[in-house]
């Protein structure tokens, strides 16, 4: 699993974000120059472009409903709504991805014998 979160590049531009941020946070003084201003704002947005990646659809993630969901959606729209929704972030989650990335690894694990 280590080596798996190190080498995904979505984990890799969550940490590059949160030293992002905490630099940003430090940041205590801003030119009063207009154009080094905009210069620094400039910059600044194209470094956050680079993080919406990190909220991009995840494709080995596939989430379905289960038949009690599919019956109450059918008959309660906000219900479907809201599972919509719910499903529109959750197949984001590189967190939930790598969590069944490790549950595959321990079901396809097999301990070695002592008999």
């Amino acid at each position: 699993s280590t080596a798996r979160v190190s080498n995904n590049p979505t984990f890799t531009l969550i940490e590059e974000n949160a030293k992002f941020l905490k630099d940003r946070r430090a940041a205590s003084t801003y030119s009063l120059n207009l154009e080094q201003f905009r210069k620094l704002g400039d910059e600044m947005e194209s470094t956050t472009k680079k993080f919406d990646k990190i909220r991009a659809e995840i494709p080995s993630l596939h989430v379905t409903n289960c038949k009690a969901d599919g019956k109450e959606m059918k008959k309660n729209e906000k219900f479907k709504v809201r599972i919509e929704e719910w499903h529109k972030g959750i197949v984001k989650d590189i967190q939930l991805d790598e969590t069944m990335a490790i549950m595959n690894d321990l079901i396809k694990y097999k301990p070695i014998s002592k008999n």
